[in-house]
């Protein structure tokens, strides 16, 4: 059996469609097997189809530690037996989780700090300005985005974003002022980046956007 080509085959398809409900983020090379955590190296998979993809993957490289712990620990941390039954109690426990965040807002906070063991004060690290080779590499990463066009309004999106963009559209995403002003607080705390070409500040998650007005401008440019 060919275990390359079906591996393959799933993430192909994985990447060009929009999964709605829960998925799981699956690094397609395996960063044990020097895979990053670039985009262009991140796929969105049902649970289905990440189960079987780490069992093809224990074929592929069957000398690998890393890869047959993994697809040990999916096994066994909840009895699952094949990628169906994975698949039912990976929701059950997703399902599980939505209603106890429904009926406490911060048990998301409280288990996250459990199972990291990170102590609330440490996460003021996060609001400390980042250096400039971290904005440069955001920056970058930005720019690196698949994007997408929205049928409604035309308007180019990355496709990772492309499920909320449809949601404002259809009214399901809803804030009030104090929620808006508390995102519009939010953007202006992000660190900005210099354009390469023009010096402009730019917010890195804007920065994909930027470099193609500079783009336009250079092929209006070359009409002349």
């Amino acid at each position: 059996m060919n275990y390359s080509k079906i591996h393959d085959q799933i993430i192909e398809i994985a990447r060009n469609r929009i999964v709605e409900g829960s998925t799981e983020r699956h690094h397609i090379i395996p960063r044990s097997l020097g895979g990053t955590d670039d985009v262009s190296n991140l796929v969105d998979l049902t649970f289905k189809e990440h189960y079987i993809v780490h069992i093809l993957l224990t074929k592929m490289y069957p000398e690998s530690k890393e890869l047959l712990h993994a697809a040990w620990m999916m096994s066994n941390r909840l009895s699952a037996i094949n990628g169906r039954t994975y698949s039912i109690m990976r929701q059950r426990y997703v399902d599980l989780l939505k209603s106890k965040h429904q009926e406490n807002p911060e048990y998301y906070k409280t288990m996250a700090y459990m199972n990291k063991g990170v102590k609330k004060s440490s996460t003021e690290n996060y609001k400390k300005p980042k250096s400039l080779e971290t904005r440069t590499k955001m920056a970058e990463a930005a720019l690196q985005r698949p994007k997408v066009s929205c049928e409604v309004c035309g308007r180019i999106v990355t496709k990772r974003n492309l499920t909320n963009h449809m949601k404002a559209h259809t009214g399901e995403i809803k804030h009030d002022d104090e929620k808006k002003s508390k995102i519009s607080a939010g953007v202006k705390r992000i660190p900005r980046v210099s354009c390469t070409i023009c010096n402009e500040t730019i917010n890195p998650g804007n920065m994909w956007r930027h470099m193609r007005k500079h783009e336009r401008q250079k092929n209006d440019l070359q009409c002349f």
